[in-house]
């Protein structure tokens, strides 16, 4: 797949972003190296970033650069946002954070006929994403349509985001047999107990998802996204269409059976940068159960996730050093 960032429709654009297109770059974070398009994206990819973005964000996105961040296990500053869209109201600031080493976070846990615009833009394209043709019937999984209030009011929608720089990985890297290992996860996974299991490309793990209030015992199978349509739905997660995508969705030993976690479903999105990738994590619960008092005080627990993502990111990143070398 080549790396070609490709635009969003103008109806999959934000109104904010469209009222920002006479927004100037002033100030626009350097990649080391120099000239960041350059060193950065192609000519093509920056044609469509600038379709995509306004000036201000496509000059935050090409200066990314993975090059000089630590990847010895040391801590990690996790930002919390209140939106979505992480390049939204601070292109600037949100690629200095990510160049320095951080990873920017977005938390929300409500019952779902509230979902605003930009939930319902971030969740269509994960909700109903599978590697079974036929999730309904082969699965025991419904399906939602995010779009339509009487359905979504069903469930509790627990759903993060979060975004930061993986140095040294590659694209070739990105395997989801490898993803699914159990050397992988134990490394990388914060906060979970993993189980034996024989099916491929699945892990089993017990973890909690708001500590002392909500825990899961989840089997995860990862698939690599590879769908040329499917890949470019995923576009309005980000703004642009990712050079490799993995999706986690839960499955059963025995799919007969059915609980109070309904669905769930993570997607993780990778983009090349100038001494790594990328990555933004989307992670998605449905809950049948959690009534909309208790959604309203786990929508307030939001710094655990955001501790959670800082060592998870920590860890990932020295793994991947260990593993594939230092290739900055």
């Amino acid at each position: 797949m080549s790396n070609v960032v490709s635009p969003l429709t103008p109806e999959q654009q934000s109104p904010t972003t469209q009222q920002r297109e006479n927004e100037t770059a002033d100030g626009a974070p350097a990649a080391a190296g120099g000239g960041a398009s350059a060193a950065t994206v192609d000519e093509h990819t920056a044609a469509a970033l600038g379709a995509a973005f306004t000036q201000l964000e496509r000059d935050a996105i090409t200066a990314l650069d993975a090059r000089d961040i630590a990847t010895d296990g040391s801590s990690v500053d996790c930002q919390l946002l209140d939106r979505w869209n992480f390049f939204q109201a601070n292109p600037l600031s949100a690629a200095r954070s990510l160049n320095a080493g951080d990873a920017l976070y977005g938390f929300k846990c409500f019952v779902g006929d509230v979902a605003d615009a930009e939930d319902v833009r971030l969740l269509t394209p994960v909700l109903n994403r599978s590697s079974f043709a036929d999730e309904v019937r082969e699965n025991n999984v419904p399906t939602v349509n995010a779009s339509d209030p009487d359905d979504m009011k069903k469930y509790t929608i627990i759903v993060s985001k979060a975004m930061y720089l993986l140095p040294g990985l590659q694209v070739e890297d990105v395997d989801a047999a490898h993803w699914a290992s159990r050397r992988y996860c134990e490394a990388c996974i914060a906060n979970a107990t993993f189980e034996d299991t024989t099916e491929e490309r699945t892990f089993r793990m017990h973890k909690p998802v708001v500590r002392f209030i909500y825990s899961i015992l989840i089997q995860l199978r990862i698939t690599e996204i590879t769908d040329p349509k499917a890949i470019r739905e995923l576009a309005s997660v980000d703004g642009f269409v990712p050079a490799r995508a993995l999706l986690y969705e839960r499955t059963k030993r025995d799919k007969s059976k059915t609980d109070m976690t309904v669905k769930a479903k993570a997607v993780l999105l990778f983009q090349p940068v100038p001494g790594g990738m990328l990555v933004s994590n989307v992670a998605v619960v449905l809950n049948s159960a959690i009534p909309r008092m208790i959604a309203a005080v786990i929508n307030n627990f939001s710094s655990n996730g955001q501790n959670e993502t800082a060592e998870v990111v920590s860890r990932t990143r020295k793994y991947i050093k260990e593993t594939f070398g230092s290739r900055q």
